[in-house]
């Protein structure tokens, strides 16, 4: 048996195949308030299209990765809020508007790896011509 976390702040116990939906699981056999705050670190981890449920700490930043709190990937369970990566909404607030662009303007100016919409693994004017067109786009 382990400890799965069904939704923020949710622990419950079940064995390993059960444990769907959420992919993150703690090793042992009981919940607790600890479990719950450790539970309370689990949300959606973005980079680019791929969405992958996990703790705050396993969303690497420096890969690209956002993380949002509290909200499972689409078809996650635990009754918790569900999303889809969608790389136009830059600042993660579920919707499109202006203050994507900012942001990822701002971001890319700091030299954020998150901002490398080309795929060349450089930071250049062409990772902002590709964001621009995949917000133009929308999700």
């Amino acid at each position: 048996m382990v400890r799965c976390c069904t939704g923020p702040g949710q622990c419950a116990v079940a064995a390993l195949w059960a444990c769907t939906g959420v992919a993150v699981y703690i090793q042992g056999s009981s919940c607790s308030a600890s479990n719950d705050s450790i539970c309370a670190q689990v949300g959606a981890c973005c980079t680019g299209l791929s969405c992958a449920t996990a703790f705050t700490s396993g969303c690497d930043a420096a890969a690209g990765g956002v993380f949002t709190p509290n909200v499972a990937c689409t078809g996650g369970g635990g009754g918790t809020q569900s999303m889809t990566c969608c790389t136009a909404d830059f600042d993660r607030n579920g919707v499109v508007a202006v203050a994507d662009l900012f942001a990822f303007l701002s971001a890319w100016l700091s030299g954020s790896a998150g901002t490398d919409y080309d795929h060349d693994g450089v930071l250049g004017v062409g990772d902002v011509l590709a964001f621009v067109g995949v917000w133009t786009a929308g999700c």
